[in-house]
């Protein structure tokens, strides 16, 4: 063999040359194609570079093709990649398309069961857009979600467990009207409730809590009377201590139905109203 037929014969073995990548620096990257032969810096091919960009590059050891026409290695092109034993496939399923990452990070997509997983190690999962959408009849949550900004339900909302609320809460019945919220159990303040005029609890000047209605300006109804029996501390129910009943009037008259008292009451038993004719005698 002369030797025009022997370059001949190292350009066609160069035109398509398998090896393993031995170094990379950005879009570039050498091939080792045998023990005494590392290509210069070549371009590894890609599969979108225009407008539309990907970037995936190829590490060291990845089988890959190096393309060389001409059989100019100088001019050669890097084409990833072979399974090879050292990175052998991740999966041999025939409806399975998947990435797995040297973190431990999988994405993956069955068509055959409509699944799609992405599981990450650690780390941080980023979404930015104007609006998400989800179209998903059903959409759980296995851990903590926090809402920095205002959160809106459009129908009902069930928690259960303990909620704990730092802030104000409006209720507001809707258009039609109706309650506006409905408790099935025991209410726990701390502090007052209102209810229009009407405070839940007033302290007595004994620490004792009692109901009161706000007065209004100028006469009112008939203020409530006590019940006859109240619960002492040591667990019994004792007769009520005798009322004093004071006229809203100076002159005393006899009283009638629309004779404004004001009763007051030695304990913080609950009261009913009693209307009726008094004797004067029972005034102080």
């Amino acid at each position: 063999m002369n030797a025009d037929q022997s370059d001949l014969l190292r350009l066609l073995q160069n035109l398509i040359r398998l090896g393993t990548i031995a170094e990379i620096k950005g879009a570039k990257a050498r091939v080792r194609l045998g023990p005494t032969l590392t290509t210069e810096w070549l371009k590894w091919a890609t599969r979108r570079a225009g407008s539309t960009r990907t970037w995936s590059a190829p590490t060291v050891g990845e089988q890959v093709i190096v393309l060389s026409p001409g059989g100019d290695l100088t001019h050669g092109i890097i084409l990833p990649a072979l399974y090879s034993q050292e990175f052998d496939a991740p999966n041999t399923s025939d409806s399975i398309h998947t990435k797995h990452y040297p973190d431990g990070a999988v994405v993956q997509y069955d068509h055959a069961a409509h699944a799609l997983t992405a599981t990450l190690p650690g780390g941080t999962a980023t979404i930015t857009a104007d609006k998400v959408t989800s179209n998903a009849p059903s959409t759980i949550c296995t851990s903590d979600l926090t809402v920095m900004k205002n959160l809106i339900v459009m129908q009902a909302a069930t928690i259960h467990g303990t909620t704990a609320l730092n802030g104000g809460v409006n209720a507001k019945a809707d258009a039609a009207g109706g309650v506006a919220m409905a408790v099935q159990g025991t209410i726990k303040a701390n502090e007052d409730m209102l209810a229009g005029t009407i405070s839940r609890a007033v302290r007595n000047h004994d620490g004792h809590a009692r109901r009161h209605r706000a007065q209004p300006d100028g006469p009112g109804p008939p203020a409530p009377v006590r019940d006859r029996h109240y619960h002492h501390a040591d667990g019994f129910a004792h007769p009520a201590p005798p009322l004093r009943l004071r006229s809203t009037r100076t002159d005393r008259p006899a009283l009638n139905s629309a004779t404004q008292l004001r009763i007051y009451a030695a304990t913080p038993t609950p009261v009913s109203v009693r209307y009726g004719t008094m004797q004067s005698s029972e005034l102080e």
